[in-house]
């Protein structure tokens, strides 16, 4: 049986090959011409390859232990769910791309576990969040102007970040409102 590769698991795998080769590539170049052009590559080279690299050793880890979805941590705000009618999250929602599709799949799980996985996947980016923002320490040894770039980089990821656990949270928030129902 042929198993098709994800769309979002190869974009990752290319995106760990690239970040992985370039710091391979820069870090020779560094060593021969040790200029600040040639740190600053190498810099961005760590930098973007520790994010993917990070991101799929932890993915697989932080995923096992079960969440409490009624848990404070997890309950939606009123001011979210005006977010989400706002901004339509219903009709956007289709079109995320997901690592594992599986995880959302009714014909295989039930909807409580469904309702498990989007609180798994919610603190796995939550973690990514936090994560992201190490290169920032380890730059600020090097120079601060280091230090900003990383944290630039570390904006534009967490934006990333959050638009998932948002998802996560608005479709949770409609998973639970279902299962209430189908229970009554």
């Amino acid at each position: 049986m042929e198993k098709k590769i994800n769309k979002t698991r190869l974009v990752l795998i290319i995106w760990i090959i690239i970040g992985i080769l370039s710091v391979v590539i820069t870090l020779p170049i560094y060593l021969k011409y040790k200029n600040d052009y040639t740190l600053f590559a190498l810099m961005l080279a760590i930098i973007l390859a520790y994010e993917f690299v990070m991101r799929i050793m932890l993915g697989g880890i932080l995923v096992l232990p079960n969440h409490n979805p009624k848990g404070l941590i997890y309950r939606v705000r009123d001011w979210e769910i005006k977010y989400f009618n706002k901004h339509n999250y219903k009709k956007r929602v289709n079109n995320l791309p997901t690592f594992n599709p599986k995880q959302y799949d009714p014909t295989i799980l039930t909807l409580d576990e469904i309702i498990q996985n989007t609180c798994k996947n919610e603190f796995t980016h939550r973690c990514y969040f936090v994560l992201t923002y190490v290169p920032i320490i380890w730059c600020a040894f090097v120079t601060w102007w280091y230090a900003l770039i990383a944290l630039g980089i570390a904006i534009i990821v967490c934006i990333h970040d959050v638009v998932l656990i948002s998802f996560q949270r608005f479709t949770r928030n409609r998973l639970i409102k279902l299962n209430e129902r189908r229970k009554k």
